[in-house]
């Protein structure tokens, strides 16, 4: 966390890096199961948790950031699925839905 500019551009480009390997991620899916794209207000969301799980359960532990000490709070978890759901999957599942019709 003492890193400065660099470490902090670094996060910056993996972050970006992270995201949109997850919207190609859904975006190859949607060619081998084409009903992701019929309900994207039901699969974005749903992605969108498939995503937060991900992140929460095997990239953030297999990274070098430091163990929190204390458990996340109710707040901060529903605020975190929040997010993941409605602007992380669903933005993805609409827009593989708008480029998979062009």
């Amino acid at each position: 966390m003492s890193g400065g500019t660099p470490t902090a551009l670094l996060g910056v480009a993996l972050h970006f890096t992270i995201a949109i390997g997850a919207a190609a991620v859904f975006y190859a899916a949607c060619f081998a199961i084409p009903a992701l794209l019929r309900k994207p207000w039901i699969t974005g969301p749903a992605y969108g948790l498939v995503v937060y799980s991900v992140m929460h359960y095997i990239v953030v532990p297999l990274s070098l950031v430091r163990h929190r000490g204390v458990p996340m709070a109710g707040w901060e978890l529903a605020d975190q699925l929040f997010s993941h759901m409605f602007f992380v999957g669903l933005p993805i599942a609409l827009m593989a839905r708008r480029s998979a019709r062009t």
